[in-house]
């Protein structure tokens, strides 16, 4: 009966995890918020599943691999071979976060804690919105850095535990999730050193970290994108119009010393109950990545529920549980950064939703979804792409050296970030007509243009 309870213990958060993460994705998948990553991941996962790891990424017109190294993630290939549809993947990540349940459970009963206790807390991880945020920061939100945030949470747990073989075994499945996990790891190993007191482990952890990052930042991925991508070029944008190394310095601590690097603090440190020094010296774990993140421009931190502090959720988790004291002061932080952090979350996913769905004109994209043969190349110029029509077509993005596409989709309704400049749209409308293109189908705010076949298509 013990045995029993103890299952149900762990299986019930993790299967809710699960079903938040999911179902959470799938809102934004029915509303229609579109977005570019799952465009990317839908033809990426398409080009995979045809041609290998040859496959080639569209969106940046580099292969797949020269644009981040994201191998664990190549667990979903199998379940997408046979399901080739976006929920496919977002199942896939929902379930390997959900293992990290099991995870938070077995860290808090590491701390000390009585099995009630853990068990709350189980909950709380399960069920924390600065988890289950990053599955769908960005809309549906299907991103290889949320695969690595449940080998981080079991490398903590090991360590714990003095079981360093399997602590080791969890770092090196984090790097294969994206290079940028090394960040991670390494402030992890900086724990490891101190103040867990593992000199050879932390030394260890902190070496591989710096090697595979170094050697996946600077040889790697510019040797698979032919020497056309550069990832420290699109990590730090505002660094590429500087002249000086005093420029450079000037523009990063700019960039740090900026508001929203310490709302982002702020936010971080009410949400998951507060910090005092006893868990102080557990947060150096954090350090290097968050360093990192206040280096790039202000639109990192200005979301806590982007898919780029997802690893950090475990540090700050561990944090929280060295915090925790049976008095009603605690119960109180802990319960009103529960409150602040479902606000937070509430509020950007509903700015996602009200962009999705504001000035989208579904009825006509419904009908050309159904109308448009699946078997035929497809270029989209929306606010964000346009994930609903990522059936594995060749998805591209106002890139004129592309060869033309035999149908081209066209929506202005949606002003969000990244929409077209009515410049842009229309010196690409004409260099449509100037390749024979004419416009098949056409709305307030929808126009679709077809290349070979001028046949109008009609919705009600």
């Amino acid at each position: 009966m013990v045995g029993s309870r103890n299952i149900w213990v762990c299986w019930a958060p993790t299967f809710a995890c699960f079903a938040f993460a999911f179902g959470l994705s799938m809102v934004h998948w029915s509303l229609f918020n579109t977005m570019p990553d799952a465009a990317s991941a839908m033809q990426s996962f398409h080009g995979i599943v045809r041609h290998g790891l040859a496959a080639g990424n569209s969106l940046e017109g580099v292969p797949v691999f020269a644009v981040h190294l994201w191998f664990l993630p190549l667990i979903a290939v199998p379940f997408f071979f046979l399901f080739p549809a976006y929920p496919t993947l977002v199942a896939v990540q929902a379930f390997v976060l959900a293992l990290s349940v099991p995870a938070a459970h077995r860290l808090a009963l590491s701390t000390g804690m009585t099995s009630r206790k853990a068990t709350v807390w189980t909950w709380f991880w399960a069920l924390n919105p600065l988890v289950l945020g990053p599955h769908c920061g960005w809309g549906e939100g299907y991103q290889p850095l949320i695969f690595a945030v449940t080998p981080i949470l079991w490398a903590l747990v090991f360590a714990r535990e003095a079981k360093w073989y399997r602590f080791f075994a969890c770092i090196v499945l984090a790097l294969a999730c994206r290079e940028d996990v090394a960040l991670t790891t390494m402030g992890i190993g900086i724990w490891a050193w101190w103040p867990m007191g593992n000199r050879k482990a932390g030394a260890a952890a902190i070496g591989l970290s710096l090697v595979w990052g170094a050697l996946a930042i600077f040889f790697l991925l510019p040797h698979l994108g032919g020497g056309s991508w550069n990832v420290l070029e699109k990590a730090f944008p505002s660094q590429q119009v500087s002249t000086s190394l005093w420029s450079t310095i000037g523009r990063g601590l700019k960039n740090v010393f900026q508001p929203a690097t310490f709302g982002y603090l702020a936010f971080v440190y009410v949400a998951w109950g507060g910090f005092t020094k006893k868990s102080g010296p557990h947060l150096l774990a954090a350090i290097p990545l968050c360093a990192a993140l206040f280096l790039v421009e202000s639109w990192v931190t200005r979301n806590p529920f982007l898919h780029y502090a997802a690893t950090l959720s475990p540090i700050f988790y561990h944090a929280a549980l060295l915090e925790s004291q049976p008095s009603n002061l605690f119960r109180w932080r802990w319960r009103l950064g529960w409150l602040v952090a479902i606000c937070g979350l509430l509020l950007w996913q509903g700015r996602l939703l009200y962009h999705g769905i504001d000035g989208a004109d579904r009825k006509s994209l419904v009908c050309l979804e159904a109308k448009i043969p699946r078997d035929s190349s497809l270029a989209l110029y929306s606010p964000r792409g346009a994930s609903r029509f990522a059936w594995g077509q060749d998805l591209t993005w106002m890139d004129p050296t592309h060869p033309p596409a035999e149908f081209t989709l066209i929506e202005t309704g949606r002003k969000t970030p990244g929409w077209w400049s009515p410049e842009e749209l229309a010196g690409m409308e004409d260099q449509l007509a100037k390749a024979g293109a004419v416009i098949v189908y056409q709305a307030p705010t929808v126009k679709l243009w077809a290349l070979r076949d001028h046949k109008r298509i009609e919705c009600p």
